[in-house]
């Protein structure tokens, strides 16, 4: 249960909230593999 939506963690909202972080953090390794 996330206590910030109060929707079931299997809510398509979680889904979609997971991909957009593993997305954002994929560009982070990509950013920091381009800066160095």
């Amino acid at each position: 249960m996330n206590v910030l939506t109060g929707h079931d963690e299997s809510d398509e909202e979680h889904v979609v909230a997971k991909g957009i972080e593993q997305w954002i953090e994929g560009c982070d390794k990509c950013v920091q593999t381009f800066a160095t």
